[in-house]
């Protein structure tokens, strides 16, 4: 959400009127990232690398997009339809990483836990809103931007650090359940 948030305060300065700046951002990054996680269905092996993957592919095109920005959106006359495919594009690849998630804690027979991954997707949603205003008030959007960008990097890191502990993790988590 942080990510969201700072792009579309940077892409509304070129979009110009708020409304339909909005529409455009909103519509894309939803169908981008329904498309997204409707195509992370077709992945069947090795989930911890796909969700890896996708997040790296997030901090590069938030990466690329702060630096880009100007060049990306040059045409005044496309901007638009170049600004809704660029954060459509984010969308597909911020799609992956929670369905693959689940499907992960599936695999490993913690299910039971999917209501409380539920719950902190909406808290971090709503920390990551009011973060976005915070940082891109204090320092910037491009700041806020980067910032969103390196969490879902910081999650790239953390899934091999996780699959190392699993041996500790699993066993603790499945006597609980029982």
């Amino acid at each position: 959400m942080m990510l969201e948030i700072a792009l579309f305060q940077k892409l509304t300065l070129y979009l110009g009127d708020p409304v339909s700046a909005t529409s455009v951002l909103l519509f894309s990054l939803l169908l981008g990232v329904g498309a997204g996680s409707l195509s992370s269905a077709w992945i069947s092996g090795r989930l911890s690398v796909a969700v890896a993957f996708s997040t790296v592919i997030v901090f590069a095109l938030s990466l690329a997009y702060n630096y880009f920005l100007d060049d990306l959106l040059q045409s005044a006359t496309s901007v638009p339809l170049r600004a809704g495919s660029l954060t459509g594009l984010l969308g597909i690849a911020m799609g992956f990483p929670f369905p693959l998630a689940l499907r992960m804690l599936k695999q490993h027979g913690l299910e039971v836990f999917t209501a409380a991954m539920w719950g902190i997707n909406g808290l971090a949603s709503l920390a990551g809103s009011i973060l976005a205003m915070i940082i891109g008030i204090e320092w910037g959007f491009t700041e806020a931007v980067i910032a969103g960008g390196s969490l879902y990097l910081l999650v790239a890191l953390w899934i091999p650090l996780a699959s190392q502990f699993k041996e500790l993790i699993l066993p603790s988590a499945k006597n609980e359940i029982k």
